[in-house]
């Protein structure tokens, strides 16, 4: 999927892995999404909920254990209502 679509596919629902970081403690978490919020992604791993700052992660993103592909969390930063339009 390219870039353009990734960034109008809603998120919630979705599996997402962090495959970069700058700064923090983030490479390698994962989980499902279940709020796509202004900066942050609030995702659910191992029974916890953990807020994902968008603007220092690229995410892979999956959907039913398909590879959708890889985005820079930055182009992913603003109101999932207007992003996804």
């Amino acid at each position: 999927m390219a870039n353009n679509e990734l960034i109008r596919t809603p998120l919630v629902g979705k599996r997402i892995k962090i495959s970069k970081v700058t700064g923090g403690t983030y490479l390698g978490l994962g989980g499902e999404v279940i709020e796509d919020r202004m900066n942050v992604l609030v995702i659910m791993t191992n029974g916890k909920r953990k807020m994902v700052p968008k603007g220092v992660c690229t995410f892979q993103i999956y959907h039913n254990g398909e590879f959708l592909g890889e985005i820079d969390g930055q182009k992913l930063i603003g109101r999932p209502e207007k992003r996804c339009n």
